[in-house]
């Protein structure tokens, strides 16, 4: 997809609501209000980057932006665009249809899945996803449902 069609700028995008904590920061709904993609639905993961002192925590960072950036497979997230604005860096994704797996599993298998072909299917997805991964030399350290 191609990044010059999103915008790179705060005035860009209205955050909507918080849905959910990746692991270097909050992810917001937002609605994109210019460009080409105007009314489109995203999620939008902004990371503040003086919570991280640490090099090591910099070098997560940056990997992960790297993971998601060279990843191109239907179960790996992938992002549009990344943008700075002061300390923070925006990541720019897609707005997935569903919930994740962790949510719908919260949500509707309460008392665990008693259905061994969705239980097979959740993790043979999973496994195509890692595939992916270690097919193109990449390590995911932090898969979650």
């Amino acid at each position: 997809m191609e990044t010059d069609i999103w915008p790179t700028s705060e005035r860009g995008y209205s955050l909507e609501f918080p849905i959910g904590k990746g692991t270097f920061g909050l992810v917001w709904f937002a609605t994109v209000l210019e460009g080409e993609n105007i009314g489109s639905k995203v999620a939008i993961k902004i990371i503040d980057l003086e919570s991280y002192q640490h090099e090591g925590d910099l070098d997560e960072i940056r990997k992960e932006i790297s993971a998601m950036a060279d990843s191109d497979h239907p179960n790996i997230i992938k992002y549009y665009i990344s943008f700075t604005i002061k300390s923070e860096v925006w990541l720019v994704m897609p707005m997935m249809r569903s919930s994740s797996v962790g949510t719908i599993l919260d949500q509707e298998f309460r008392g665990g899945i008693h259905d061994e072909a969705i239980i097979a299917t959740i993790l043979n997805e999973t496994l195509k996803g890692l595939d992916y991964f270690h097919q193109n030399g990449q390590i995911h350290r932090d898969i979650k449902a």
